[in-house]
């Protein structure tokens, strides 16, 4: 995923989803310029449909913070186009009970 804080940043962080959601995700980061309720975008390069997804961070976790914890922000998505949508739906189909 490609995560900015501005929509002009010309330098996106390369970042990873370590979970996700229908409704928001986990992203890696170890920007400490990130701040709660703070909007960003992100663009999940390996979805068909790249349009950024705009998101609010609703908690971080900070570099050092616990023990074997990854640092990085917790999300949820205020823009989703359906095909996203439909998309991360269909990945978590495997993970879903039966």
């Amino acid at each position: 995923a490609l995560l900015t804080t501005t929509p002009a940043q010309d330098s996106p962080e390369r970042t990873v989803t370590l979970n996700v959601s229908p409704k928001g995700c986990f992203l890696f980061s170890n920007n400490p310029e990130l701040q709660l309720e703070q909007q960003v975008s992100i663009q999940f390069i390996g979805l068909n449909d790249t349009t950024p997804v705009t998101a609010t961070i609703c908690w971080l976790r900070l570099w050092g913070t616990g023990k074997h914890h990854v640092p990085g922000i917790g999300v949820n998505f205020t823009t989703l186009s359906e095909s996203q949508s439909a998309q991360i739906a269909k990945l978590l189909e495997p993970l879903q009970p039966h």
